[in-house]
């Protein structure tokens, strides 16, 4: 089995149309520019928070004041990273996927965040629990040729033991070393 083919049934088996697993829960009185959460459970809020907020960057110009709030929420407020440098998010709301992309793994949590917002169709979040997660299943669905996805660092306690196991197991069982990271869907 590959991942790929892992990932697909794990999807069928678990998302469906209100996926009340899912607990990602918003803060609605940070929400940008007016922006407001329609009905729903948490999954099909955020869904649609995604969806507002890429209409919104992608019809806003490069370098303005919007395209920067937006991005701020998207990154610093839903995804918890407030420790950007300061100009970084100015630096991400400038750039093309392809730019962002060009940075390599330095900065991933937050600028596929923002890739993210240029087209949520395409791309998606690359970030500790990401990470945790695609290595992870590789363990419990014994994927045929396993490969370490890049392992990032956390704040979060059980993500970090699971980094320190993940690695563990990968030179044990002789798992390939993953130098690119999956930043674009391509299902």
């Amino acid at each position: 089995m590959t991942l790929f083919e892992a990932l697909r049934d794990f999807s069928f088996v678990s998302v469906n149309h209100d996926n009340k697993w899912y607990q990602w829960q918003i803060n609605e009185t940070s929400l940008p520019l007016s922006i407001k959460l329609l009905p729903g459970t948490n999954y099909q809020q955020n869904h649609k928070l995604k969806e507002e907020l890429h209409l919104r960057f992608k019809h806003s110009a490069q370098n303005s004041v919007e395209r920067l709030s937006l991005l701020n929420y998207y990154i610093s407020e839903w995804g918890g990273i407030r420790a950007n440098k300061e100009g970084k998010l100015e630096e991400y709301a400038k750039s093309a996927p392809i730019d962002l992309i060009g940075r390599g793994k330095d900065g991933i949590a937050s600028w596929s965040k923002a890739l993210v917002l240029h087209n949520p169709d395409k791309y998606a979040i690359y970030d500790a629990r990401v990470a945790v997660s695609l290595n992870c299943l590789q363990v419990d669905k014994q994927i045929t040729k396993k490969e370490l996805y890049p392992l990032l660092p956390s704040r979060n306690k059980k993500i970090e033991k699971a980094n320190t196991r993940l690695k563990h197991i990968a030179v044990v069982d002789g798992w390939q070393k993953r130098n690119s990271i999956p930043f674009m869907m391509s299902i």
